[in-house]
C-alpha cells in the first residue's frame, strides 16, 4: 500500500493531494483496528 501510494505520488507530482490520501488510508486501517477489536470484544 505504501508503495502504491509513493508510485502516485511520483505520477501526480502533487504532493498535498497524495498527502491527504495517505491521512485518509491511515484513518481506515485506524477504524478497521478499532472494529476489529470491538468484534473480538462482543
Amino acid at each position: 500500500m505504501v508503495s502504491n501510494t509513493s508510485v502516485s505520488c511520483a505520477r501526480n507530482g502533487n504532493g498535498k493531494k497524495i498527502w491527504l490520501f495517505d491521512i485518509d488510508i491511515a484513518i481506515d486501517l485506524f477504524s478497521v483496528k478499532i472494529e476489529a477489536k470491538q468484534a473480538l470484544a462482543a
